[in-house]
């Protein structure tokens, strides 16, 4: 019974191997998971002529046909500096694609850092809505804002008008860590 154990060899520097490998493994997948982490993506810049679309349009395209089941639109792309509406009026900037065959505005956040603006790839509970996308759909005056109401903001259609119907679709996706 002198050579019995349990729980494998207890010889004290085989149980620091051991340790030191879990640590290195552990490591090891700490930093794999931080590389696969999505970044941000940068897709235009500010310029003193406007903004000048850096990022890769098609890839954008696919992404949110995709997500808005428009598998054959054919967008057209501008980048926007806008106010929001409702309790205050803050600048923001986002990609507009709009496929004016089928009255369809799609937006998306675009965040402004030095002179670049970015795509925004990384979700956290207080910036859902910059990972949002969203679809309007309807003739002009339907084309996606941003609102500040009780402090936060949100993406919406238009402005409420009497006898003008908006289609309101928002996706958000979530990339893998």
């Amino acid at each position: 019974m002198d050579n019995f154990v349990i729980f494998g060899n207890t010889n004290p520097l085989n149980i620091r191997m051991k340790s030191f490998l879990n640590l290195i493994i552990a490591l090891g997948c700490l930093s794999a998971a931080a590389q696969s982490a999505p970044d941000d993506e940068l897709f235009a810049r500010i310029t003193p002529d406007g903004f000048q679309i850096t990022g890769d349009r098609q890839k954008l395209g696919d992404e949110i046909s995709g997500l808005i089941s428009e598998k054959d639109a054919n967008f057209e792309y501008s980048v926007i500096k806008g106010k929001t509406s409702g309790d205050r009026a803050e600048t923001y900037f986002a990609v507009l694609l709009r496929d004016p065959k089928r009255n369809i505005t799609v937006a998306r956040w675009l965040e402004p850092r030095d002179s670049g603006l970015y795509l925004v790839r990384s979700f956290a509970n207080d910036n859902y809505w910059q990972v949002m996308t969203t679809a309007c759909t309807g003739d002009s005056g339907c084309e996606p804002i941003v609102s500040v109401i009780n402090a936060n903001r949100q993406w919406n259609c238009g402005t409420p008008i009497e006898g003008k119907e908006c289609k309101k679709t928002s996706a958000m996706t979530m990339y893998d860590r």
